[in-house]
């Protein structure tokens, strides 16, 4: 017959078993997410459009398929401490305990940002998908260019402006005290 302390240690290594096989699965998950979302993405420059905020989607579940990994390999040095703790003197085992908890820690706080940026990469994933089909069909106003905003006539401007220009929020300083010289003659900077 089992002792109570017997069926603890077996519940706590059937508790670990499951946490480990779970933790797997999440980052196998996001794995997938991410190779599917890098595969089937469309790149364009940055600025406020549909492939920016598909690179941040892709982004955070990277970001959260790091902190699963990081969670599995501070559980792994948690068995360690463990298993060194408990074959060492009485001096050992503090050191190894105060291991044990440090990692807990750690092990808590990967777990809390893997779930939090598994959540913020699929609300902007869903969030910029129907942004996108909203936009497409003319609900949605597409933003103007800085140099339209500017009242700029870039065909005088001469050719390659309107490349730089054209989405380009980055740079409104530089657009308006280069404003009054872009409509008068082109210059290069």
């Amino acid at each position: 017959m089992a002792t109570d302390s017997e069926r603890a240690d077996e519940m706590v290594k059937m508790q670990l078993e499951a946490v480990n096989k779970l933790d797997y699965f999440v980052l196998g998950a996001t794995m997938a997410i991410c190779a599917y979302l890098a595969q089937t993405n469309h790149y364009a420059p940055l600025g406020l459009n549909e492939e920016t905020f598909l690179l941040a989607s892709l982004g955070l579940f990277a970001t959260c398929a790091f902190c699963a990994f990081k969670r599995l390999d501070v559980n792994n040095w948690i068995l360690h401490a463990n298993a060194k703790a408990l074959s060492g003197d009485d001096e050992t085992k503090r050191k190894y305990y105060q291991w044990v908890a440090d990692f807990s820690r750690a092990t808590n706080r990967y777990y809390w940002w893997r779930n939090i940026l598994l959540a913020l990469g699929l609300v902007c994933y869903l969030v910029t998908k129907v942004w996108a089909t909203y936009q497409d069909t003319g609900w949605i106003l597409p933003q103007p260019s800085p140099a339209k905003f500017l009242g700029l006539d870039l065909e005088k401007a001469g050719p390659g402006w309107g490349v730089f220009f054209h989405g380009n929020t980055r740079f409104y300083p530089f657009i308006e005290c280069c404003a009054q010289n872009l409509n008068e003659k082109p210059r290069k900077i």
